[in-house]
């Protein structure tokens, strides 16, 4: 059985900060201080959407924990 890889969904800082309802500059933020995954093409830097899924899904969880 051969190991295939799934192509990755990526998306700008732009979209990342459209898809969290931040700024670009909370979204560079996050590289820094939670270590968010970032793929550089070229000049180009993008970001695994999976990733940015798993970050929401984590905050959340930490929300819901703090409420109860």
């Amino acid at each position: 059985m051969r190991n295939e890889l799934k192509p990755k969904s990526l998306l700008s800082d732009r979209d990342v900060a459209a898809r969290l309802g931040v700024g670009r500059t909370y979204v560079w933020r996050l590289v820094r201080e939670e270590g968010l995954t970032r793929v550089k093409f070229g000049r180009r830097t993008l970001f695994p959407s999976d990733e940015i899924d798993q970050l929401i899904e984590r905050r959340i969880a930490d929300a819901r924990r703090e409420a109860a």
